[in-house]
């Protein structure tokens, strides 16, 4: 969080304007970013995907804000491999859920009248 003051309001340095994150900022930060991560992850195990790519957007955000703060390279360059990562998750969701949507909005066949589905497999038996 970035607090900063106006110089017209207050007599001080110019440094002190700008307050770095403290390390409970930090703290707090990462504890809801594994959350949502978690929550993430877990809708998608549950296949509740479109909840799964909320979730997963939402940390994307997360990370895009905090690669716009000033980070020293090492730190830049782990949150740029976390975000490729999450980012690699969330098509792995986007790919599963445009494949349950083509099998529950995509086919009209199916099921056990299916005249053309194999003997055994969907249909009774003549």
């Amino acid at each position: 969080k970035v607090a900063v003051q106006t110089m017209a309001t207050t007599a001080v340095r110019p440094s002190a304007a700008i307050k770095a994150p403290s390390n409970e900022d930090l703290d707090d930060f990462l504890a809801d970013f594994s959350e949502a991560v978690k929550q993430s992850r877990d809708s998608a195990v549950l296949g509740k995907y479109d909840d799964a790519l909320v979730f997963y957007d939402g940390v994307l955000a997360q990370i895009q804000h905090r690669l716009k703060e000033k980070l020293d390279p090492e730190m830049t360059r782990k949150w740029k491999s976390i975000k490729e990562a999450i980012s690699s998750e969330a098509q792995i969701v986007k790919e599963l859920s445009r494949t349950v949507s083509s099998f529950t909005n995509g086919h009209s066949g199916g099921g056990r009248n299916n005249k053309h589905a194999p003997q055994g497999m969907f249909s009774e038996p003549e």
